[in-house]
């Protein structure tokens, strides 16, 4: 079976973003900052995924910009009036770094 275009179109996909870095100290992020302004991790078919990668990113690396790393669903209101967002690739650090 076939799905139809705008059915394909349809599917959910949650984001994971990060903090933009702060204005005063690019060492440290700005949690405050509008989602419109975070930065995007990699794309997800489910939030389960999204929540693995997540942990599995905060893992590798516990920094503030891990820590603030969050799973967000398209249609969060913080989203609303950004096009919408694509990652080449799900997750932004491979699962066996070289």
């Amino acid at each position: 079976m076939k799905l139809p275009h705008a059915a394909a179109l349809a599917l959910v996909v949650w984001y994971l973003l990060a903090p933009p870095p702060s204005a005063t100290d690019p060492e440290k992020v700005n949690p405050a900052a509008p989602l419109l302004d975070w930065e995007l991790l990699g794309t997800f078919g489910s939030s389960d995924e999204c929540a693995r990668e997540q942990k599995r990113l905060l893992g590798m690396k516990d920094n503030d910009f891990t820590r603030y790393a969050t799973c967000v669903a398209p249609n969060d209101p913080g989203l609303e009036g950004k096009k919408p967002l694509h990652s080449g690739r799900s997750g932004l650090i491979p699962a066996n770094p070289s």
